[in-house]
């Protein structure tokens, strides 16, 4: 397999949209762990920012979307998130705040060409197959919320 990290180069989420996920996970995340994620359906995502927004992301992923979860983690918890290949075959990241919001928090990808830190634009996404090495730095302040797209093995 060709290891690959890909970079939508448009916007998926707007503001408004991106709030609404934020608003949602707060209400529906375990406030006693730094963190948190929450699963959705593609029909519970569809409920939150209409059927086109949700298709229009999974035109960009492209591929079978078998579990939708958004993420939030808090600063402080001195965790990382060590090199690592991820279980799902495929994994898009859609970044829900701007990198400002937090301290930390890096996507670092392991490529042929030395380590690559992700952009995590608001709005924007990667994708990456289970082939590819990465991990994430702590966060030492603030929030870093985000929605996931996962393909799981058949």
């Amino acid at each position: 397999a060709t290891t690959h990290v890909t970079s939508i180069d448009s916007e998926l989420l707007p503001t408004f949209a991106r709030r609404t996920l934020v608003k949602y996970l707060d209400e529906h995340a375990c406030t006693a762990t730094t963190d948190s994620k929450v699963s959705l359906t593609l029909e519970k995502l569809s409920t939150l920012l209409g059927e086109s927004k949700v298709e229009e992301m999974l035109f960009a992923f492209g591929g079978r979307v078998d579990e939708v979860k958004l993420r939030r983690v808090r600063g402080g918890s001195r965790e990382v998130i060590n090199f690592h290949t991820d279980h799902a075959m495929r994994t898009m990241q859609i970044a829900l705040n701007d990198e400002r919001e937090y301290c930390g928090g890096y996507v670092t990808y392991a490529t042929a060409s030395g380590f690559q830190q992700a952009m995590r634009s608001p709005g924007f996404a990667t994708i990456h197959d289970n082939t590819v090495v990465h991990g994430v730095t702590e966060i030492t302040t603030g929030v870093r919320y985000s929605l996931f797209f996962l393909t799981l093995p058949d």
